[in-house]
């Protein structure tokens, strides 16, 4: 008997031992996440509502491997020297068609194969010839059934021969069709790249394996036009991804303002009214007597031209998402931006759900606690906490519009209305200018980024 008092007490005090242990570690986490958000933001939501330093991130982009220099036997002057053919079926049409801009001039050729809704807009609707056994309604969850037919389709077809490797952006898991083709892959997630591989959760990790398989090909790239995409792909699956931005130059457009009033963006986001954002910065404008004008963009214009944007002083934001390529394309134009601080927008996000498109269950109307399955790197946040303060800031800080530099911050409506009322034409004209630069610079550093990989995947 006293044996067995000795064994339940050895036990109970192991049990409150392990307790102990556990919440000390949770303490420790806790301490560390603060110190992160703490470390690279606190000291930056400046009250002027200036622009704010460019942020700096303990998680920097990962520099794309490959030849050291790009003179390569594959290019000459600009142009590739061997005829090179990327294959796309996309359903969403700008990221595809920003890559196409950008790459044609060099001379190659692509094989846009797109099944969105808006393909009419790029004229990449019913292609020549007709797309087979894969449509825009099974293409998100393929079946193994289908990538099987989809492979006799075309493995002998003509058109298929010509292809040098396949792009897919939107979504990423589209690329999990080609795989029987044994060609390069370039997989560039623009958007949470479990997109149709989410649930049942054995799906999203038999997608893991498939593109750590993938990774292990140094022909193939996995990463994303964004680093909240790209860092989100290495949390759930360990490897190492590139960030390779989109650049949207075909906008052909530059700040250039004319009129008066700086645009209010259309947004999806849930709940804007609950910000205050809009009744606070009306609000305030009417009691300091200020002769800035605020107009919603959709309201000035139901479908507009990238020359009417480049006509205002500028565009506020209230984001909906971490990336958005109307963003991007806004940027490039050079038309200064005004953006919530990112501790604004991360207590906004837990109380209101404001960038329901973050994740896919607030997608889909439910807000997760957690995501669906666990990732693989320690020491970091939940990237799909919808109610943890500390885990939506960590991974909010990724978001395009933290990354850029030049962007102005605000903290509510009042605040906007102060830095609306007090800037300057001129002031604006300087930052569009450092935007110019800044710009100029990323389409440098883009082409080369591209021109590795084409030297690295199809010499």
């Amino acid at each position: 008997m006293k044996e067995l008092h000795k064994a339940i007490i050895l036990f109970c005090c192991i049990y409150i031992f392990g307790i102990f242990i556990r919440q000390v570690l949770y303490i420790a986490n806790q301490k560390h996440y603060s110190k992160i958000m703490k470390g690279n933001h606190s000291k930056r939501s400046k009250p002027e509502g200036s622009s704010m330093e460019h942020l700096t991130h303990n998680v920097p982009p990962v520099p794309m491997d490959g030849p050291t220099t790009l003179d390569s036997e594959l290019f000459k002057n600009g142009q590739i020297t061997r005829p090179i053919t990327l294959w796309s079926m996309d359903m969403h049409i700008s990221p595809i068609h920003d890559l196409k801009t950008l790459l044609e001039p060099m001379g190659v050729k692509f094989i846009d194969k797109s099944l969105s809704v808006h393909c009419r807009i790029t004229k990449t609707c019913n292609p020549v010839p007709p797309l087979r056994i894969i449509n825009c309604r099974n293409g998100y969850h393929l079946t193994p059934e289908l990538i099987s037919k989809f492979y006799e389709s075309y493995k002998d077809d003509p058109e298929m021969k010509t292809v040098s490797a396949f792009v897919c952006y939107h979504p990423p898991g589209m690329c999990e069709l080609y795989r029987p083709f044994k060609k390069p892959l370039i997989i560039i997630s623009s958007i949470r790249y479990e997109l149709g591989r989410n649930a049942p959760n054995e799906r999203w990790h038999k997608y893991n394996e498939n593109l750590r398989h993938i990774s292990k090909d140094p022909r193939n790239v996995i990463g994303g036009n964004n680093l909240y995409d790209a860092n989100y792909i290495k949390y759930f699956t360990g490897i190492e991804t590139k960030l390779i931005p989109s650049y949207c130059g075909y906008t052909n457009a530059s700040y250039h303002p004319r009129r008066p009033e700086f645009l209010f963006a259309s947004t999806r986001a849930r709940n804007v009214a609950s910000t205050g954002v809009q009744k606070g910065l009306e609000k305030r404008l009417r009691e300091i007597n200020s002769t800035a004008k605020v107009a919603q963009m959709r309201a000035l214009y139901g479908h507009y031209k990238y020359s009417d944007l480049t006509n205002h002083p500028g565009i506020i934001h209230i984001p909906y998402q971490v990336s958005v390529m109307s963003m991007f394309e806004q940027y490039r134009m050079n038309i200064p931006l005004f953006v919530p601080s990112l501790d604004s927008l991360s207590e906004w996000h837990v109380k209101f759900n404001l960038l329901k498109e973050r994740t896919w269950d607030s997608t889909f109307g439910k807000i997760p606690l957690k995501s669906r399955i666990q990732g693989v790197l320690s020491g970091i946040p939940d990237p799909n906490s919808d109610k943890n303060i500390n885990a939506v800031k960590y991974w909010l800080q990724f978001s395009d519009f933290y990354q850029w530099p030049y962007i102005t911050y605000y903290n509510s409506g009042e605040h906007l209305a102060e830095i609306l009322h007090t800037i300057t034409p001129e002031k604006l004209k300087n930052i569009s200018s450092s935007m110019a630069v800044y710009n100029k610079n990323e389409q440098t550093k883009i082409k080369n980024t591209w021109k590795s990989i084409l030297i690295n995947t199809v010499s």
